[in-house]
């Protein structure tokens, strides 16, 4: 994620807006951390972009939760959740990331 680079050659115009709204979600994606882990509660999103989407699945790939961030730290209930290894997939602009963590 620290070295994210791109190098496109285009015969056409390039829509520049739509170029940086893409890399700008990656660069949030890439900051995005997950804690604690183990996690018995609640695990806390950081370094998340306001409007991404927090989905819980298990190994199964079943989807457990799913969840708007409304703000860069986030707190989510997995107190219901049984003891196991789950995975936290941020998605933002086209861009998704994958956190592991383990609820205790």
């Amino acid at each position: 994620c620290n070295n994210i680079g791109y190098s496109v050659t285009f015969d056409t115009v390039i829509n520049v807006a739509a170029i940086s709204k893409v890399l700008s979600a990656a660069k949030v994606l890439c900051a995005a951390n997950l804690h604690p882990n183990p996690a018995t509660a609640t695990i806390t999103l950081s370094g998340t972009e306001p409007g991404s989407t927090a989905t819980i699945t298990n190994l199964h790939g079943q989807v457990l939760l799913q969840s708007e961030i409304r703000s860069p730290q986030s707190n989510i209930n997995i107190a219901h959740l049984p003891a196991g290894f789950y995975f936290c997939t941020l998605q933002n602009g086209g861009q998704h990331k994958v956190l592991r963590f383990v609820r205790e």
